[in-house]
């Protein structure tokens, strides 16, 4: 994906989804933040929908900005009759109030 990125701007989201998660589970959960806000950035620039309702999503499990980062997730999964990623979206709301 480093590669990819270099060429095509639009796998930096991707990038940063993973190089996030991976950071987020070795415990560097600032890290993993910075890699999620500009990756979020970046998919909002390019208007990558998909890549921005993911990188929401992983934003809202960390806890930052939970309720916003959700309802634009399931808005953006709804308008792309993405289910299992609505669904997932759904479940976060799902577990109680933001932390």
């Amino acid at each position: 994906l480093s590669a990819y990125k270099r060429i095509f701007p639009i796998g930096f989201p991707y990038l940063a989804y993973y190089r996030g998660w991976q950071r987020s589970l070795n415990g560097d959960v600032k890290q993993a933040l910075k890699f999620w806000r500009k990756g979020l950035e970046i998919a909002q620039k390019f208007n990558l929908l998909y890549e921005e309702g993911l990188l929401r999503l992983k934003l809202a499990e960390a806890g930052e900005n939970r309720n916003a980062h959700i309802e634009s997730a399931i808005r953006i999964f709804e308008t792309m009759d993405a289910t299992r990623e609505l669904q997932s979206a759904k479940a976060l709301w799902g577990e109680g109030p933001p932390r």
